[in-house]
């Protein structure tokens, strides 16, 4: 898009965006890459695609990794520093004084659910270090069965 669609200077040199040029820029450029023939459907427009998609492998040490991130990361802290100074600052201070009775307990929430789910995970993992421990112990077994058979 052209500088000038976007902003004119006037005679007291301050900057004025004209909405209607510009949309006529973008009209036109439709125009002219035919994009006003091609009729769009919502299937046309990409999407971002799942975190996991299908089967996934049991991995221990993502496992034990993402288990370690999650312990790190369940808190929410809602009142983080307001950085910089000034009218500014001083603005965003008194919005979180006043919203503090709103958003405070939507983050404590938020915080008890993160730590219900942290405490499931970990009790996953616990079942998933205990059937590795079984399968190992199982495959010992069987060794000592397949000797024994052999033995005799």
């Amino acid at each position: 898009m052209d500088e000038k669609c976007v902003t004119e200077m006037n005679t007291e040199n301050k900057s004025e965006i004209n909405v209607e040029e510009i949309m006529e820029q973008i009209r036109t450029n439709i125009r002219e890459r035919g994009y006003d023939k091609i009729p769009l459907s919502f299937e046309d427009v990409p999407i971002s695609q799942p975190l996991i998609a299908g089967e996934v492998e049991y991995d221990a040490m993502v496992l034990r990794q993402e288990v370690q991130y999650l312990n790190q990361n369940w808190n929410n802290n809602w009142n983080v520093p307001v950085s910089g100074g000034g009218l500014r600052a001083k603005f965003k201070k008194l919005i979180r004084k006043l919203t503090r009775f709103i958003i405070a307990p939507i983050v404590a929430f938020q915080n008890e659910y993160n730590a219900s789910n942290v405490r499931a995970i970990q009790q996953l993992a616990a079942y998933a270090k205990m059937m590795d421990e079984y399968k190992l112990r199982i495959e010992e077994l069987e060794q000592q069965v397949k000797e024994l058979k052999q033995g005799k």
